[in-house]
């Protein structure tokens, strides 16, 4: 018990954890452990607390004490009503939509309904190289082989796999102890599998000086060469959110063990370099293999169809309201973007950066992935008005060549735009060539940011500078289109973010919506 402060009903302290205390905001001897994990958290944006949404659409409640301060017990528990009444209609607790994931008691298995179909959910890369890396730390900490791993996803689900193989390797022996495990998850995609589907997935962990994780990758694992994506160049491909999940289930691991050493974590796919070249990561400037990926943790299998469907269905549900405005959003980005907006409105705190946006606060909103135009052409039937589009400019850019299915595979058009309007206002053919060479969005930005341009030569204002041109004329682009798409039937206007800049910009019609709505 020399661990456990005040311990009763109420209000305990657990001295031991490695985390104590986790909020530097409070006295470490006022800091209430008994809800380690808040139970409000699944309430979403109702939950009360000081969270704030990453630019990813994680939720993030490093900054919210709420639930350890002693004097908080009871308004937790007055909340528990609301949680039983979510569990049991089954609803996303941030936008009311009915909960997709149902499980299958017979197959054990997650699954989508769709029609009469059920549709079972896969796990991303990210998830199976941290429960590889789960399981191959465990046997090298405690020698238990596990017979099935578990994590929960950032997507809130229980991921579950049983290893392919699971054993420890004699190189690097130190005083007659192996001191590195190997484990492998093979890939499972659900109903709606991607190239990687049943390659397996390889983590080796290894004891090292220090008491750092250190995670990086191995064979078939990308290395990334050029600026603009997730991770530096140089380093693995491996993105933010898996190498958050899989040094939480290492670390995890370790803590379980009692070791507080160092440990190393490679991640392999063994033919992942010639996965690689079935997909985009050449071009953009991934060498090497694939990618570690995912944001939920969870493959959604749907088809074309069927999302097409549910997308006209929520569409539908929004206008039963009554209401006659509209946001559209292509995703996750998109969506964590307006919550952060709606949050400032609702705290009070003034959007200097676009005028009238407070206006939006009861705008339902509808993800429409890359169904752009069907999803337009869905709200105007419906009588949508007032129909604002927002999104990450990687995505809504292609709107500026008059592509309204955005998804990869359909057309491609970014870095031609980028080029395009650059050359129109007299940039060079090394910043062309370079913009044609630049591996997403946010690189084409930075290029246009950083030219170092002779203004005598280009059509511009003394003030001005060639990445808010460009982005005015792809804006302006993209309004062509988007006019010519509603015709006299409603007005669609469009706003544009980037993860690294934030708030890019808007279109004129956009302005006047905003302007306009009551």
């Amino acid at each position: 018990m020399n661990n456990i402060n005040n311990i009763n009903s109420r209000f305990f302290q657990n001295l031991s954890c490695p985390y104590f205390p986790c909020h530097v905001s409070m006295k470490p001897e006022e800091l209430n452990c008994l809800f380690c994990y808040c139970p409000l958290y699944t309430l979403g944006v109702q939950c009360g607390g000081n969270f704030k949404y990453t630019a990813r659409g994680v939720k993030s409640c490093e900054d919210c004490d709420f639930p350890h301060r002693k004097e908080n017990y009871t308004r937790v528990l007055a909340r528990f009503p609301e949680l039983s009444a979510l569990a049991a209609a089954g609803r996303e607790s941030d936008d009311g939509a009915y909960k997709k994931y149902k499980f299958d008691e017979a197959g054990k298995y997650y699954y989508i309904q769709t029609g009469v179909k059920k549709l079972r959910i896969g796990y991303t890369t990210g998830t199976c190289a941290a429960l590889a890396a789960s399981g191959a730390a465990r046997l090298l900490l405690t020698g238990e082989a596990a017979g099935k791993l578990e994590l929960y996803t950032p997507g809130g689900l229980l991921a579950e796999a049983e290893p392919v193989d699971c054993y420890l390797i004699d190189k690097n022996m130190k005083n007659n102890i192996k001191n590195i495990a190997r484990c492998s998850i093979k890939k499972d995609g659900g109903d709606d599998p991607d190239i990687t589907t049943g390659h397996l997935i390889v983590a080796e962990v290894e004891r090292i000086d220090g008491d750092q994780i250190f995670i990086d990758g191995g064979e078939g694992v990308g290395r990334v060469t050029k600026p603009g994506l997730d991770q530096p160049v140089g380093a693995a491909a491996i993105n933010t959110i898996p190498r958050e999940m899989i040094y939480k289930a290492v670390n995890r691991e370790r803590v379980r063990a009692g070791y507080s050493g160092g440990l190393r974590v490679i991640i392999s796919i063994p033919d992942g370099a010639e996965l690689a070249r079935k997909t985009w990561n050449p071009m953009l400037g991934i060498e090497g293999g694939i990618s570690i990926l995912g944001t939920t943790g969870i493959v959604e299998p749907m088809s074309e169809q069927a999302m097409s469907d549910a997308i006209r269905l929520e569409i539908h549900q929004a206008a039963i309201s009554g209401t006659r405005n509209l946001l559209l959003t292509p995703g996750s980005y998109g969506a964590a973007f307006i919550n952060n907006i709606k949050k400032d409105i609702e705290n009070n705190i003034n959007i200097k950066y676009i005028e009238n946006i407070e206006k939006i606060k009861n705008m339902p909103v509808i993800k429409c992935s890359n169904f752009i135009g069907d999803a337009l052409d869905m709200a105007m039937a419906e009588g949508f008005e007032n129909i604002l589009l927002i999104g990450h400019i990687g995505k809504l850019i292609k709107i500026a060549g008059g592509i309204m299915n955005t998804h990869s595979r359909m057309a491609d058009c970014r870095r031609e735009l980028f080029c395009a309007y650059a050359a129109i206002h007299g940039a060079g053919v090394e910043l062309c060539r370079d913009l044609m060479d630049a591996a997403t969005t946010e690189a084409c930005l930075d290029l246009l940011d950083g030219a170092n341009l002779n203004k005598a030569c280009l059509d511009l204002p003394d003030d001005a500078n060639l990445i808010d041109i460009v982005l005015k004329d792809l804006l302006n682009a993209a309004q062509k289109y988007l006019d010519k798409r509603a015709g006299e039937n409603a007005k669609i206007g469009m706003i544009i973010f980037s993860n690294q800049r934030g708030f890019l910009g808007l279109t004129r019609q956009a302005e006047k919506i905003l302007k306009n709505l009551n």
